[in-house]
């Protein structure tokens, strides 16, 4: 409900007109990480902007795009720096063939401390499509 009632407003205010593939995608756990917890609550929301993309008539389709290469500590109580070291190497894309060269690609993500998470997922993405308009997007910022 809340990818829907928050995040799909902002993919439907960029697109303005636009006619280009969206994809949108959410940031990953890791397997272990996602089975101990049950569900990868970044998915939940991305589905739910995908669906309220979808009601407010956006052609957009949702691909797990990123994954995690490694398990890797809670950056919990990183600080700036150490959470930017933490994430490198982290994350890849599972290059989706059904995802255009010049897509709109929207990552989202549940909390953002540092952005250093968001900016490797980015990254990530760029590599494999660098002529992809990528958005990073979170429904909450920790103080």
């Amino acid at each position: 409900m809340l990818g829907n009632h928050f995040l799909a407003p902002l993919i439907v205010s960029t697109l303005a007109g636009q006619r280009r593939p969206v994809v949108v995608t959410a940031m990953p756990v890791h397997s272990w990480r996602r089975f101990k917890r049950g569900y990868n609550q970044s998915e939940a929301l991305a589905r739910g902007a995908l669906r309220g993309a979808r009601e407010a008539g956006i052609d957009v389709c949702y691909e797990e795009l990123l994954e995690k290469t490694a398990n890797r500590k809670s950056q919990i109580n990183f600080d700036r720096f150490q959470r930017w070291n933490n994430t490198k190497g982290a994350l890849r894309t599972t290059k989706k063939k059904r995802v255009p060269e010049d897509a709109l690609i929207f990552i989202i993500d549940d909390t953002v401390t540092t952005g250093s998470s968001l900016l490797r997922a980015a990254e990530a993405v760029f590599h494999d499509y660098p002529k992809a308009e990528i958005h990073l997007l979170a429904l909450a910022q920790e103080l």
